[in-house]
């Protein structure tokens, strides 16, 4: 049997292994039955996509801006958590 080879970007390995914690999830809670594996898992890496997307939309590393831009962005800067006064 041929051996498959693949390289993921760093972005997409997170996604991977969300998605199969997702996927671990709904295999433990008896919800995936024989033979719909592919749908459950295709609704796993779209709801770890979805949950990925959302955490970039609120919260702004340091790397991708500097703190003044981060304090107008309506985002959070991680490490750092938003108070209504600032």
């Amino acid at each position: 049997m041929a051996k498959k080879h693949f390289k993921l970007q760093h972005s997409e390995s997170v996604i991977v292994q969300a998605a199969a914690q997702i996927y671990a999830a709904y295999i433990a809670s008896g919800r995936v039955a024989e033979g719909d594996e592919a749908s459950w898992m295709k609704r796993s890496i779209k709801e770890a996509v979805m949950i990925g997307q959302a955490t970039d939309d609120t919260i702004i590393s340091d790397s991708e801006i500097d703190a003044t831009e981060a304090q107008n962005s309506g985002a959070i800067s991680v490490g750092r958590i938003r108070t209504n006064g600032s």
